[in-house]
This record gives structure tokens, C-alpha cells and sequence, in this order.
């Protein structure tokens, strides 16, 4: 089987009528996911331009309908997706209710709109405007209150709650990145004043991971979260966090960043490299156990995206024999889990590297 057939078998996974439910690992029995929508919206919409067919364009109505319905699930007037469960992201005994609105799932479900925006026979003009305006209210809101200024650069925090400002790179990134393509994208939707200050909030972010990035081994790394306080005890990203913050940056790149990046597209490339040994994929870059399957469909969408085609391939051959066979895909390779079960949110980010790679 090919990329193509891959992507075909794999996008019957997800059952319409309820495209975006399903079990978590972390969480008990079903849900719906904002992220699953935004990551499958990416895909269809990629696809669709590729291989226009009927099915695509019924999924993608009712990916933008279920997003645009459910965009303010914690009832609080702004619009953002998140988690419909309750969740304490730093362990640190803040707990945010559910359907509270995180950052880096509100930066993939804009990425799935930019999608359906490329493609203007996807959308009605009614649902373009009201896309368009969702998009202008996310970003101006947090440019506006979901940031914090540093001595280089700023930040966009983890998520709306003042509780949840840390600066985690790979949260900063994919929102920086998402928000330098809506500008280039979409730049009618903002006045000039709006446009200056976003573009500026854009590129202070970017300065802030430019500033943080350690090139080692000729390749960037950024730790999870940067303190304020030196000592205070962090990590290295695993592979899906390290791609989140490439995918950002590059993105950033190719829509005009004002900072260069003192690295190479090739030198991101080696980054997802460091990963991967032979037929396995670790799910950090010091090889402490295996990459869930999110982390390589990561790996997978930026090699789509960047890499040549043999980094592609092997990608799909990996995923294939040591998480699947397609289109039934596990969480972690057989020989380190008995969980065979279907995660819908995790297997959306293969199936959006399958739409990239095709």
C-alpha cells in the first residue's frame, strides 16, 4: 500500500457524524476533541485539494460546523478550543475546569480554518465570515491578555489563566507561527494598527525562542519550560512538543519573519532525525523508551512538509510495521504496550503528515 492508500484507510477511522470522538489515554471513556477536528480539518482540506471528491467536502462541512458551534464551550464569551476534561498541566495544583481553552490546541484548529480558507470552494462566504471573524477575536485576544513581555522577547502563556503563564516553547511556537500565516494569509482581516501590533507580538515571541534555543550536536533543542529561575529543574521536549516548536518556527520563517532563525531548515530536519534509530523512534532525543504516535505522526507531517522523500517513506514504513498495520494504529509499538486500542487524537496528527506527504 502507498501514502495514498494509507491516508484512504486511515480517514475510515474516524466515523462521520462524529468525526472528532473518541477514547483517550488519559482520560476516562469518550470525547470530543477540539484538536482531532482541527487536525483532521488540516488533512480533508489538504486532501480535498489534491483528490477533490464528495466524502472530503461532507467531512469538512461538518468539521468547520462542529468547531465554529463549539468554539466557546467554557461559556465565557471568547472564543478557543481545548480539553472537555479537567486537567492540571503543570501539576501544580491549579486545576482548569473543562473545556477550558489551551493555547496550542487553539493554534491547531486555526491552522485547520487557514486550511479550509486556501480552498475557496470549500466554504460558503457566510461560514468564511464567520471563520474569519473567530479568527480575528483569538487573535487579537491573545495578543492582548495571553502574553507576558520578557527582557528578549515575550511569550504566549499555556493557556488563558494567569495560572498557567509559563513560557513553554512549544505553545509559543506553533501560536507565533500559526499567527505569521494568518497575517500573510489573511492580513484584510485587521486594520493597520492590528496588524503592527500582532506582527510585533509575533516577532517578540519569536525572539524569546531564538534567545532560548541550545544548538547541540549541530541540531536546536529547547527545554519543556523556560523558569525564570535557572535552577529550578526542567526537561528536553519529546519528539511531539519538539516538533510543535520546529513546525513554529519554520512556519515563521516562511511567512516573513522580521528575526532570522540561526538555524537551518536542515538543521530542523536533523533535529526530528536525532529521534529516530533505525526501524524505531524514541520519544526523546537521550532514547528513553518510545515515541507515542503522535511524536512520530509529527515527525512524519514535518518531514512532509521539509525533508525528502526517502525521510517520508521511512517514516510511513515505521509507523506501519511498529504501531500498526494500517489503518488500526496503537498508541506505542506491540512490543512495549498490550494497549491496542484506537486514539483518535493521536492518530489525527499521522493522518495529517499522510495529507502533507501526499
Amino acid at each position: 500500500m502507498n501514502q495514498l492508500g494509507y491516508y484512504q484507510s486511515l480517514i475510515e477511522k474516524f466515523p462521520e457524524g462524529k468525526l472528532g470522538e473518541g477514547l483517550e489515554p488519559t482520560f476516562p471513556g469518550l470525547s470530543y476533541q477540539p484538536m482531532t477536528y482541527g487536525l483532521l480539518l488540516s488533512s480533508e482540506s489538504i486532501y480535498y485539494k489534491k483528490f477533490p471528491n464528495k466524502n472530503s467536502v461532507s467531512r469538512i462541512i461538518e468539521l468547520i460546523d462542529w468547531l465554529i458551534d463549539n468554539n466557546d464551550l467554557d461559556e465565557d464569551g471568547i472564543p478557543g478550543w481545548g480539553l472537555p476534561h479537567e486537567w492540571d498541566a503543570f501539576q501544580d495544583g491549579s486545576i482548569n475546569t473543562a473545556n477550558h481553552p489551551y493555547t496550542i490546541t487553539t493554534s491547531i484548529v486555526m491552522n485547520g480554518f487557514l486550511d479550509a480558507l486556501s480552498s475557496p470552494d470549500l466554504v460558503t462566504r457566510d461560514k468564511k465570515i464567520r471563520i474569519q471573524e473567530i479568527l480575528t477575536r483569538v487573535s487579537l485576544q491573545w495578543c492582548r491578555h495571553v502574553w507576558t513581555d520578557k527582557q528578549t522577547g515575550g511569550f504566549f502563556w499555556y493557556s488563558p489563566n494567569v495560572v498557567d503563564n509559563y513560557f513553554t516553547p512549544n505553545v509559543s511556537a506553533m501560536f507565533l507561527g500559526t499567527l505569521s500565516r494568518l497575517l500573510n494569509e489573511q492580513s484584510k482581516l485587521f486594520n493597520a494598527t492590528e496588524y503592527e501590533f500582532i506582527q510585533k507580538r509575533i516577532d517578540s515571541a519569536a525572539e524569546a525562542i531564538i534567545s532560548n534555543v541550545k544548538l547541540i550536536n549541530g541540531y536546536p533543542q529547547w527545554s519543556y519550560t523556560i523558569y525564570n529561575d535557572p535552577n529550578k529543574k526542567t526537561k528536553l521536549n519529546d519528539l511531539v512538543h519538539h516538533g510543535y516548536i520546529i513546525w513554529g518556527m519554520e512556519t515563521y520563517r516562511a511567512n516573513g519573519g522580521r528575526h532570522e532563525l540561526p538555524w537551518t531548515i536542515g538543521q530542523s530536519v536533523a533535529s526530528i532525525d536525532s529521534f529516530i534509530e533505525k526501524k524505531s523512534v524514541q520519544r526523546y532525543q537521550n532514547k528513553k523508551g518510545p515515541a507515542r504516535l503522535w511524536g512520530v505522526g509529527m515527525a512524519l507531517a514535518f518531514f512532509s512538509e521539509y525533508a525528502d522523500i526517502q525521510r517520508v517513506k521511512n517514516c510511513i514504513e515505521i509507523i506501519n510495521e511498529v504501531y500498526g498495520p494500517f489503518p488500526s494504529l496503537k498508541l506505542s509499538p506491540d512490543r512495549n504496550s498490550k494497549n491496542k486500542l484506537f486514539y483518535p487524537r493521536y492518530a489525527a496528527h499521522v493522518l495529517w503528515g499522510l495529507a502533507l506527504s501526499l
